[in-house]
């Protein structure tokens, strides 16, 4: 018996099927640009990232940067500039992850470079990812 559970806006067609086996993924729409290349989006990209790493990780989606409130206030979402799309640590042993996320066209900004190189100073997982496979990789390298 199969399940359908909506995981992100069903518009964008991106949703889990519980089976027996596990948790499948439907695939990931893609989106034209100016009609002529498919792209897909890195929000897609996340969330396909996020259920693949779940038996292995706990993740969370970050924001950052800041945003002007209705009141003309501005709310500061507390992380640094260049703060990886995705972080959290392995399940196994706790050691920390954080997964900068683009797709096939994304570019590096250089505050998102800058985070990056910091954190691979230190015993941690740092790295971009582009797909699930690239996630995968990066969380599960050392421990195979």
């Amino acid at each position: 018996m199969f399940h359908s559970i909506p995981f992100y806006r069903q518009k964008s067609g991106l949703s889990l099927r519980a089976t027996r086996d596990g948790i499948v993924l439907r695939s990931v729409p893609k989106y034209s640009v100016k009609g002529v290349i498919s792209i897909t989006r890195e929000a897609d990209i996340q969330n396909q990232i996020r259920i693949a790493l779940a038996p292995h990780a706990t993740i969370f989606r970050v924001n950052s940067g800041k945003v002007r409130m209705a009141d003309g206030r501005y709310f500061d979402t507390g992380v640094p500039n260049g703060y990886s799309d995705l972080s959290g640590f392995r399940k196994k042993d706790g050691k920390a992850i954080f997964l900068e996320i683009k797709n096939e066209k994304g570019k590096l900004r250089p505050d998102q470079v800058k985070f990056l190189k910091k954190m691979q100073e230190y015993p941690v997982i740092a790295g971009v990812a582009r797909n699930v496979e690239d996630a995968l990789n990066l969380v599960l390298e050392e421990i195979e």
